[in-house]
């Protein structure tokens, strides 16, 4: 994983897509990649990060969330994960409620969410 992200940050690009980059990462290999995606963020990079895990919630500034392959909800961080009835600093997730969906279930989208991070203006 670390070999194949220093690959795709390799020249400084604009654009980074990560599937699953968190995926047989240790405690260390985590605190990588997210110093990694906050450096691409500040260097003015939009990374996008599609995940099942919310471990790398901390360094997003949009979350999508979906159900099924349907959008849930999309916008900033912490609006979504107050929408899914989760604290703003939540880095794990299992279960959740939504308006739209008051059945509770798999994390809506979690189990397939992109998080979007972005230079600030």
């Amino acid at each position: 994983q670390r070999v194949a992200l220093a690959r795709a940050v390799f020249g400084n690009p604009k654009l980074v897509v990560l599937d699953e980059p968190n995926s047989n990462l240790d405690d260390a290999g985590i605190a990588a990649l997210l110093l990694t995606i906050d450096t691409l963020r500040q260097r003015g990079a939009l990374v996008i990060v599609i995940a099942h895990s919310a471990q790398l919630l901390p360094v997003a500034t949009k979350v999508l969330a979906l159900r099924d392959g349907a959008l849930v909800v999309y916008g900033p961080r912490d609006k979504v994960l107050a929408h899914l009835g989760l604290a703003p600093n939540a880095t794990t997730v299992t279960t959740a409620t939504t308006a739209t969906n008051p059945n509770p279930g798999p994390t809506p989208g979690l189990g397939a969410s992109v998080a979007e991070q972005k230079a600030s203006s």
